[in-house]
């Protein structure tokens, strides 16, 4: 059981470690953050409208979107 535990840990660190927080403003710069998202990245919506016209692949695990 304890080497499932810190291999969870371990695992959780590297994720952590490579991840970025990427804040956007436009639709483009949203639909680009979103298709080269890595795992475990966050992008920060900016107040304003979203408006998708067309179907945004994200092959990432774990994209986080928040709003500022």
């Amino acid at each position: 059981m304890k080497s499932y535990v810190l291999s969870t840990v371990t695992a959780l660190l590297v994720g952590s470690a490579c991840a970025s927080d990427t804040t956007v403003s436009t639709y483009p710069a949203l639909s680009s953050a979103l298709s080269s998202a890595s795992n475990g990245d966050t992008i920060t919506l900016m107040s304003g409208t979203y408006t998708a016209n067309e179907t945004i692949n994200v092959s990432a695990e774990n994209v986080t979107l928040r709003k500022m």
